[in-house]
């Protein structure tokens, strides 16, 4: 598959969040307490909730493009390199979003939060991945 026609699949098929399945291992977001840990206003809370649960669908089908196209076409580096962009231009579409109804303050508590979370979630793969690894070897 061409990088063009790859571009455009992975294109179609976040357009299209309902195409997503089952997010796997990824559970439901408590945006409440998320809203909460903020310290949002009443005004704020509807305009977060929304602009973060769109984020959160279309994350869902992004991981589900790219669960498809890494069946079909493998795991290069080029690919995991595309996919690592599309996440970074994700988060950053988020945060411009937020940005129009969170306080600077708050924006940043905000950043905080999501690049603890960030290291966690790498720190909780490695150890999946090692534990993988250690469980083939013991077979």
């Amino acid at each position: 598959m061409n990088r063009n026609t790859l571009l455009a699949t992975v294109v179609t098929l976040l357009a299209v969040p309902a195409l997503a399945g089952p997010g796997g291992q990824h559970r439901e977001p408590d945006f409440d307490r998320l809203a909460m840990k903020l310290e949002l206003e009443d005004a704020q809370v509807e305009q977060f909730t929304t602009i973060m649960k769109q984020q959160h669908e279309r994350n869902q089908a992004r991981r589900e493009a790219h669960r498809q196209i890494m069946d079909e076409n493998g795991r290069s580096p080029e690919l995991r390199e595309q996919m690592q962009e599309q996440r970074e231009l994700a988060r950053q579409e988020t945060r411009d979003a937020l940005s129009g109804v969170l306080t600077p303050d708050q924006l940043s508590r905000f950043d905080d939060m999501m690049s603890q979370r960030a290291k966690r979630g790498r720190s909780e793969r490695g150890r999946r991945s090692h534990d993988r690894d250690r469980d083939s070897n013991e077979i």
